[in-house]
């Protein structure tokens, strides 16, 4: 299995940011459990959790194509300094408040969760809008397959290191643990961007120097000449149709990096299903760690949540080894089915189940998580403009944030007032809801379009989403080669 992944080490400088992206990861997936048992150790109340924690979703938000743009024009290393060492403020305050004001105190918190929301870390969006432009596009989705399961190894490791140092010295503790994290992963992530050169050109300048296992190092750098005396223009050209990440030209006449992204066909969809998936995906991790906390046993929900993104972990890695192409709505089915077999183990539906099945339920069921975020990356991918994928990555953060932020609070509420099993019923809920739009959205054969176009009549995805302008001409070209006598098969 590992051997599918051993051509990707050997691309320049991948294997470094790759391994500080997912480090700087630690915090997003540490800090959910570490502030829960904080804030629910002060107030004593799940449904306050769930307005702090859905309130700094809701921040990070609304702020993630903010930071998004400011890394595609600006410095990539300077926005992701300054906000790593922002928010790491925000949570030492927070865990101070914590220790030294009364419980009636918390809408204090909420102001600090709103401070912290929007100084949140932009590197998981900007590395997955990095990765075109070091592999090309036979690599790209073996890439982003292995970007989601290196965000599952940080979701295994975060909540357990978060309930053992809670359990073991204390949830503020923790929170400051990931303050730690936050700082560290963002450095390290920041010198190796700039290691890598990748900073000399802003994001939004990309001119296609994507390198691949085979070619490695043997591209122009940023505005060299090409191996037949290219210009830096042509380079860029052959970079977007290659799909190396390069910056494909505008149509005559069209405002560059004007167009909203929102308009791009295919582009919302994806959201809204990516923004189902999340808000699904944290009523679960909120449900655990208040049926820990009600048994009594606060490092249970680190080891139940481990469990957890290790079935999703083996589901990754699993789908990104082989060349299957599993169909998109099957895992949003098998997702909800999971979820809803969580849903009845739980109390109240059931009072006294073994924390075994319990365990295994989380593991089936976390088999599918990686590849369905692993198809909402790679979709987001295809239907942005190359020029414009970390703008791209933080509307998809904004879309899952801002679903993990209403779930949250609604997990919360019913905590309160039914218990785990309702809550994560709501999250049932929200897969079928992803399941619905994707079938809503999705082309369809005989729909009065032309086989592999989508609802613009431009080229369609391998997942049935249209296309962008840009990526759909490179989709176009490849078909035309196809039909040329000796061309690819």
């Amino acid at each position: 299995m590992l051997n599918a992944y051993r051509s990707l080490l050997t691309i320049d400088h991948l294997p470094s940011l790759f391994a500080c992206s997912v480090v700087s990861r630690l915090t997003v997936t540490t800090l959910p459990i570490a502030e829960s048992l904080l804030i629910v150790e002060w107030t004593g109340s799940f449904a306050q959790v769930g307005i702090v924690t859905g309130v700094q979703a809701g921040a990070q938000a609304l702020s993630a194509p903010l930071r998004g743009r400011a890394a595609d024009r600006g410095s990539v290393p300077w926005v992701v300094t300054v906000s790593a060492l922002s928010f790491a403020g925000s949570l030492a305050a927070l865990a101070a408040m914590t220790a030294w004001l009364p419980a009636s105190s918390w809408p204090l918190a909420v102001l600090v969760a709103v401070l912290a929301g929007l100084s949140t870390s932009p590197v998981p969006q900007v590395s997955r809008a990095v990765w075109p432009r070091l592999v090309g596009e036979e690599h790209l989705a073996r890439l982003y397959t292995l970007d989601a399961t290196g965000q599952d190894a940080a979701a295994t490791l975060g909540p357990l290191l978060a309930s053992l140092t809670a359990a073991a010295l204390s949830p503020a503790v923790s929170v400051g643990t990931c303050a730690v994290l936050a700082v560290g992963g963002s450095l390290a992530f920041a010198l190796a961007y700039h290691r890598s050169g990748l900073a000399a050109r802003p994001l939004h300048q990309e001119t296609g120097t994507a390198r691949t296992a085979g070619t490695a190092g043997t591209q122009p750098a940023h505005g060299a000449a090409g191996p037949a005396g290219g210009t830096d223009g042509e380079e860029r050209t052959r970079g977007a149709d290659s799909g190396g990440g390069g910056v494909a030209p505008e149509p005559p006449g069209a405002p560059a990096g004007r167009r909203m992204l929102l308009a791009e066909r295919g582009f919302l969809p994806v959201l809204l299903v990516a923004m189902c998936v999340m808000a699904s995906i944290y009523t679960i991790n909120l449900s655990v760690v208040a049926y820990s906390t009600h048994t009594g046993q606060v490092g249970l929900s680190g080891v139940l949540i481990c469990v957890w993104t290790v079935g999703s972990l083996v589901g990754g890695l699993t789908l990104g080894a082989t060349s299957w192409e599993l169909n998109h709505t099957g895992l949003l089915l098998a997702l909800a089915a999971g979820m809803g077999a969580l849903a009845a183990v739980l109390p109240p539906a059931r009072e006294a189940t073994p924390v075994a099945v319990i365990g295994l339920v989380l593991f089936a069921g976390g088999l599918v998580l990686g590849p369905n975020i692993a198809a909402n990356n790679t979709q987001i991918a295809e239907v942005a403009p190359e020029h414009r994928r970390t703008e791209a990555f933080g509307w998809l953060q904004t879309a899952t944030t801002g679903g993990s932020a209403l779930s949250m609070m609604l997990a919360g509420a019913l905590l309160d007032t039914a218990g785990p099993a309702a809550a994560v019923g709501a999250g049932t809920g929200l897969a079928l809801l992803a399941v619905l739009v994707r079938c809503c959205t999705v082309t369809r054969p005989g729909s009065g379009r032309s086989a592999g176009t989508g609802p613009s009549g431009r080229p369609a995805g391998p997942r049935g989403f249209a296309l962008s302008r840009s990526a759909a001409r490179r989709t176009a070209a490849r078909r035309q080669k196809r039909r040329r006598p000796g061309g690819a098969r």
